[in-house]
This record gives C-alpha cells, sequence and structure tokens, in this order.
C-alpha cells in the first residue's frame, strides 16, 4: 500500500529502494530554476535543479519523480497525535511550562513551578490549532520508547539584508553594529529588513522537545 508521507530518522540503518532514492535526488539540495533568465519573461523549469557538495548547479531531476513501488523498511516506528488526538490521548494531555532557570528536586508537580496549557485553541488569534502535530512518538528497535511531546513554534522571523565591505573568510565576514540598520554607509549603503510575526509552513512545529523516555 502507497503511504503519502511517513517519518524516518535520516540516521536509521534499513535498506532503501536505490532507484527511487536517486530519482529525488539522494541527499542533495535541490531548488527550483528559472528557464530563459535573460529574456522579460523568465519561465519556471518543470524540475529541479540538484546542487552539490561544493554547493554548485548539478544535474535536473523531473517533477514527476516515480512513485516508489514498496514501502521502504524501517527499523524505528514512528507515529504522531494531531494536537486534538494528544489533547486526549497524549502522554501528556497538557503542555507543561516550567519557571525558567528555577529548579528544585520534588518540583515537576508544584505547581508553582510547573503551569499546563491546552494543546490547541479554537481562538483564531492564537497559533494552536487542532490539526498541527503536537505529539511525536519514537519506537526503537532495542523496544525503547521516546515521546516528543513538547511541540515548539517560530512565531517571528527576521531577515535582513545589507552591504558589506571587506573579504570572506571561510564564507563569514564581520561587520559593525550600525552596518545592520538604515545608518548602514558601506559600498552603496543597501539595508532592508523583512519581520514575518506569523511563520505558515505544511507542519507549523519547527521543534520537538522529549517529554518521557519510557
Amino acid at each position: 500500500m502507497h503511504q503519502g508521507f511517513y517519518f524516518k530518522n535520516p540516521g536509521e540503518k534499513a535498506i532503501i529502494d536505490e532507484d527511487f532514492y536517486n530519482s529525488v535526488g539522494r541527499d542533495q539540495l535541490i531548488r527550483p530554476y528559472l528557464e530563459k533568465t535573460k529574456s522579460p519573461s523568465p519561465l519556471l523549469a518543470s524540475g529541479y535543479r540538484a546542487i552539490n557538495p561544493s554547493f554548485e548547479p548539478d544535474e535536473i531531476l523531473p517533477v514527476a519523480a516515480p512513485l516508489p513501488r514498496d514501502r521502504d523498511k524501517r527499523s524505528q516506528a514512528i507515529s504522531y497525535f494531531t494536537a486534538e488526538e494528544a489533547d486526549i490521548v497524549g502522554l501528556d494531555t497538557l503542555i507543561y511550562s516550567y519557571t525558567e532557570n528555577q529548579f528544585k528536586p520534588g518540583s515537576c508537580f508544584d505547581p508553582n513551578y510547573k503551569v499546563g496549557f491546552r494543546r490547541y485553541s479554537d481562538d483564531p488569534l492564537l497559533y494552536r490549532k487542532r490539526h498541527h502535530l503536537s505529539q511525536i512518538n519514537v519506537l526503537e528497535s532495542n523496544g525503547a520508547r521516546y515521546v516528543y511531546g513538547i511541540p515548539v513554534y517560530q512565531t517571528l522571523q527576521k531577515e535582513v539584508t545589507f552591504s558589506i565591505e571587506g573579504s570572506p573568510t571561510d564564507r563569514l565576514i564581520n561587520y559593525n553594529n550600525g552596518d545592520n540598520s538604515v545608518f548602514n554607509n558601506r559600498n552603496d549603503g543597501y539595508y532592508q529588513r523583512e519581520e514575518l510575526k506569523r511563520v505558515r509552513a505544511l507542519f507549523p512545529t519547527h521543534r520537538y522537545s522529549v517529554a518521557r523516555l519510557c
């Protein structure tokens, strides 16, 4: 039976379908690319450009890559609960927050150090939604079970671009505090800042923390 998607540990030792793995670019970076870039109306190509380990353009991969004929063999079983499901059957039905930089033995159940929040809200102004992934369970081949039950959201993203002078060392270059501001006076004085208050993605949770090891 074909799986629309599944989770897999990138370091897991298991046999894979080599033909399918190669058809999607193996573990290389890939990106969309444009055709007719020198014309007034460039076109988005019907494929992806692979980037080799030297960060140079490599082979072109077709968009309509073949589907794997068989399920990948896996030594780990990874499952998940949405926030609505974890609210009922999760290892912890609430998301717990602990007082920062304060800890004492036996404080795990002390309400002065531990506060619980519901895993989702129907308030349109809040970001935790019913359909978001809220708990991930990993069953290892040795029987150990990891429960990642504390989803961490990225709610603010800042991107800054500005002019700089000098030559990079190992692709890094130093700059002064005023360079990343409207007071930039390097070269053409270019400065641009974008701020996203709400980052939306297919999987909104950008990291999970281990809640328990069983």
